[in-house]
């Protein structure tokens, strides 16, 4: 049965090919007799054409972070139309897609016979021989002919994510030059990667620290007008783009250096010392320094600080400010809110204490 398979799906790619050739040996025909009326219309319109080049370029050269949401075809572009006209695997294509997310890995003929023998790129017959068999593509679980895989090695950004497993794997031509293209963008949000027991990850939660730090002392440096602002956008200068703006996001970049250098690597010691030279200003800055507060449950004369997340907590509601610890004391609800309250077991700011 599964001969007889093969040989009618040799016949039909040999129909294929021959219904193609009849069908581009027509249209030269018919391109011969256009070719007065074409020259024509291109010499009255060279701009339009120019102007479609240039865009096209802009296009394949993106490098912004919406990149991450968007499908990268392999293959040339296809309409619905055309779509439906298309056997199902060809409409579904080679799509490069940023993924963070493990698929399992079937056996190579169960994976083989749902591609129907074939690349899925080039669409040739994948090869059957003992040596130079199909190559798998870690990335996006397909199998390649020699052509469209070289045997290029990558890091998956999915077993990071998952399992923090920077070990490089097989990928196709395809997929190691789309990698290369999204290794320095901010791709990897801190909550898709899983928390593992590996010491350089212990690294990664010490530079996220940093990281919410800085967001906080830029907001405390914006709402109190404080001159350190000029100050501090030269600092956030030195930093990478996506690293000044927020703390959510990380490029693989970034992981790989982490994993690599430990605390040696750039993101770690810049990070770090802005940080810390922010952090100098506030306790010293008489502008800055009002954002601290006294917590109200211990009555401690030394005060805490927005930007100190490690002891820092504020009330969601009437946003006071607590040690965590003493938060934690008062049985993390509020005493403020909860004064007053029917609630039987409200703790009060003298029982905490």
């Amino acid at each position: 049965a599964s001969l007889e398979g093969l040989w009618l799906d040799s016949r039909k790619d040999t129909a294929r090919r021959l219904m193609r050739a009849s069908i581009s040996s027509m249209t030269s025909q018919n391109s011969v007799s256009s070719t007065s009326s074409l020259q024509g219309h291109a010499t009255a319109m060279p701009h339009l054409l120019r102007l479609e080049s240039s865009h096209s370029g802009n296009i394949s050269d993106s490098d912004s972070e919406s990149s991450s949401r968007q499908s990268v075809s392999t293959s040339t572009s296809i309409t619905g139309s055309q779509a439906e006209k298309l056997p199902p695997f060809m409409s579904h294509g080679v799509h490069l897609e940023w993924k963070l997310k493990m698929h399992p890995r079937p056996p190579k003929d169960v994976q083989v016979s749902r591609q129907r023998g074939l690349c899925p790129e080039c669409r040739e017959r994948l090869p059957s021989s003992l040596f130079h068999g199909p190559r798998y593509c870690h990335y996006l679980g397909y199998y390649f002919c020699t052509n469209c895989h070289n045997g290029d090695i990558r890091v998956i950004p999915a077993r990071v994510a998952e399992q923090w497993d920077f070990e490089p794997r097989k990928v196709c031509s395809a997929v190691a030059k789309y990698l290369d293209l999204q290794v320095n963008q901010a791709l990897v949000p801190i909550t898709s990667i899983r928390q593992t027991k590996v010491s350089s990850q212990q690294i990664l939660t010490e530079i996220h620290t940093f990281r919410q730090k800085l967001s906080r002392i830029k907001g405390v440096v914006a709402d109190y007008g404080c001159s350190f602002q000029e100050e501090l956008s030269h600092s956030l200068a030195q930093l990478d783009a996506h690293v000044a703006r927020g703390h959510d996001f990380y490029a693989m970049q970034d992981l790989i250096r982490i994993e690599i250098q430990g605390k040696n690597c750039p993101l770690y010691t810049n990070i770090s010392r802005c940080v810390m030279d922010c952090a100098k200003h506030i306790h010293s800055c008489p502008t800055c320094s009002q954002c601290a507060e006294q917590c109200p449950i211990c009555a401690s004369p030394t005060p805490v600080y927005p930007f100190e997340i490690e002891t820092f907590h504020a009330c969601n509601q009437c946003k006071k400010a607590f040690h965590k610890a003493c938060f934690r004391r008062a049985g993390s609800s509020c005493p403020f809110c909860l004064e007053g309250s029917t609630v039987s077991h409200a703790v009060s700011v003298v029982q905490a204490r």
